[in-house]
């Protein structure tokens, strides 16, 4: 089944861009001691009442707050501490979720920001869904650094690269709750928007000159959200979303209703967001993001979704010999309930033990032992995780086995790895 829940997948993913910038590279690692507490802002105007996280990188499910995260909430200029997190907590990124924006009034969406950067905003998120490394030039070409407080310390340029970003999610977030998706797949869904925005802002004909100008900022995200819808179609059985074109024509062109409000596009000058978006410029940005809604109504749909996900690959393959990484993965044909991607459904043979990480991204369970042992033949079984619509995954069952021992003398002389 493919996700309902694209809505919530939206808000989680722009968190988790600013944040994790889509990489285990922009994640922070406590270093096995505890970390102080940290504090920062969630910003697109300051979010208020926002769920603020330590997304581990290693386990749990990317994007999604698990039970024994660390959280927080923003107080209502959008500022937050985070506590202190334990000992061996882990690589991880900052991720928000929910709240309202103080200067617009519309709701928070998902922003990442990479672990010790200061403030989360759509451009942190676009910085943290980047896995080329050339993202962060771009949008501080725009006069202004990734990392900034963008209500406080801006360009028009960098406020129209993401004011626009925002406003297309607010779009789609609405539009695929109005057809009853669930906050969880939501969620998803902004995550996979936000890096097929990010992915094209990547591509070597992108610079910033293309983010500066309207038309062509409009014809990038255009491309970006055909991608995604697309995607959408095939990733979640129980989702369906027509006239994919011209839902993405449509979305994209509020660039214009943010570019009219904004007024010239500069890489200069430093503004603040309310010093060049009076209270009518928001509002009639409101109002463009409920027309492209109304406008869209009847393209988003939930049918009945009743075909058995599968695994469509592994690592390591079925036969594979001499192995010696301990991740073990699966990659679904459709999008998983994460509620159900557990150790006993995803089990290895010998007693093994070790996390889960689910990434709605990339449909894809990987599970990293603690430890294997030398020459062993394993066997990995995935039975009873289900999709969104509670169909149970066709039960793959495969086997690898481990390297020898290496050295001399068998190495440091223990039986696994």
């Amino acid at each position: 089944m493919k996700k309902t829940g694209i809505i919530g997948v939206w808000g989680v993913i722009f968190l988790a861009l600013a944040v994790l910038g889509g990489c285990g590279s922009n994640g922070g690692d406590n270093g096995g001691g505890v970390t102080p507490p940290q504090s920062g802002k969630v910003v697109k105007g300051p979010v208020s009442n926002a769920t603020v996280f330590a997304d581990r990188t290693g386990s749990g499910v990317r994007y999604q707050k698990d039970a024994d995260e660390v959280s927080t909430t923003t107080d209502s200029n959008g500022n937050f501490v985070l506590p202190s997190l334990p000992a061996n907590y882990g690589d991880y990124v900052l991720v928000s979720q929910g709240g309202t924006d103080t200067l617009s009034g519309l709701p928070g969406i998902q922003m990442v920001a990479p672990a010790g950067v200061t403030n989360s905003t759509p451009l942190t998120t676009l910085v943290a869904m980047d896995t080329s490394g050339t993202v962060r030039a771009k949008i501080e070409g725009l006069g202004v650094g990734y990392n900034a407080d963008i209500s406080q310390n801006a360009t028009t340029a960098a406020l129209l690269l993401a004011k626009s970003v925002e406003t297309a999610i607010q779009v789609l977030n609405r539009s695929f709750t109005g057809s009853g998706v669930t906050t969880l797949v939501l969620q998803e869904l902004q995550t996979a928007f936000m890096k097929a925005i990010t992915q094209e802002i990547a591509k070597p004909d992108t610079t910033t000159a293309t983010l500066t100008n309207p038309v062509s900022l409009e014809t990038l995200l255009t491309a970006a959200l055909n991608t995604a819808l697309s995607n959408i179609n095939s990733t979640y059985g129980d989702l369906h979303v027509n006239n994919i074109n011209a839902v993405a024509q449509s979305v994209a062109s509020t660039v214009n209703d943010v570019a009219t409000a904004l007024g010239p596009i500069s890489t200069s000058g430093a503004v603040s967001e309310a010093s060049v978006l009076s209270s009518t410029d928001l509002a009639n940005i409101s109002n463009a993001i409920t027309t492209q809604v109304t406008n869209n109504n009847g393209n988003f749909s939930v049918k009945a979704d009743v075909i058995p996900p599968t695994v469509t690959s592994n690592s390591p393959v079925d036969g594979a010999v001499n192995v010696s990484s301990k991740a073990i993965s699966a990659t679904f044909s459709e999008a998983m309930d994460p509620a159900t991607v557990t150790a006993s459904t995803f089990t290895v043979s010998h007693g093994a033990i070790g996390p889960i990480l689910y990434d709605p991204g990339t449909l894809t369970a990987t599970f990293t032992a603690n430890t294997l042992n030398y020459s062993t033949v394993y066997t990995v079984t995935i039975s009873g995780a289900k999709d969104f619509a509670g169909n149970a995954v066709v039960t793959k069952t495969w086997t690898f086995t481990t390297m020898q021992p290496t050295g001399s003398t068998g190495g440091s002389g223990g039986t696994g790895f």
